[in-house]
């Protein structure tokens, strides 16, 4: 006994209705009817129109995923391969300003003094009171008892020790002096109070 064919002609599914022709149904948009009566959904990364007998690969730099019936470019700071489902971030300390980006080749690295976190269009140049090496995703806060009054410190030396009767926490753009009543030697985060039963009348004591 031979099995009967597919009843419904390709871009349509049998949906299961009665009567005469009544059982097909034109495939919708993101889905694939062969011609064997049958309705796939297409996969991540693939789209299609209604009444599509195939999936049509999205493009690198493209994605698509929830619905299947267009595919997205990929936006500023993230890229994608061909027949991708989603767009990668660029990585930690990188950064690329092109939508639309085919691979990671396009995620440029930051320089020192610049840093980003993943996903990241642009590198952004590092506050004073910090600084970052080259790939850096975050800037480094300057040590207590140093100060950087300058964005865009390239590394720790940009981060000043702080003169003997000044002092500054860590991430400081500048050391700020002692009152009186106070002092501090070289590279303290912090002013020391006179002893009880002693004074200083002068500011910036050492």
């Amino acid at each position: 006994v031979i099995a009967p064919g597919p009843s419904c002609n390709p871009g349509e599914y049998d949906s299961g209705g009665s009567g005469p022709g009544n059982h097909c149904t034109t495939c919708e948009a993101g889905y694939k009817c062969p011609g064997d009566d049958n309705r796939d959904q297409c996969n991540n990364g693939y789209i299609s129109a209604a009444g599509a007998t195939t999936c049509t690969q999205c493009s690198a730099g493209y994605k698509s995923a929830s619905g299947h019936t267009v595919c997205s470019i990929c936006p500023a700071g993230t890229y994608s391969s061909a027949g991708s489902g989603s767009c990668h971030d660029c990585g930690t300390g990188t950064a690329s300003n092109v939508a639309g980006a085919t691979s990671s080749a396009f995620c440029i690295q930051c320089n020192a003094g610049y840093h980003a976190p993943a996903g990241s269009s642009t590198c952004t140049i590092c506050d004073p009171g910090e600084w970052s090496g080259p790939g850096d995703g975050t800037c480094t806060n300057c040590n207590g008892g140093t100060a950087n009054p300058n964005p865009g410190g390239t590394s720790s030396a940009a981060c000043v020790t702080c003169s003997a009767g000044y002092y500054a926490p860590s991430h400081s753009a500048t050391c700020s002096g002692c009152g009186t009543g106070e002092w501090s030697s070289s590279g303290s985060n912090s002013c020391t109070n006179c002893q009880g039963g002693k004074y200083n009348p002068n500011t910036l004591s050492t």
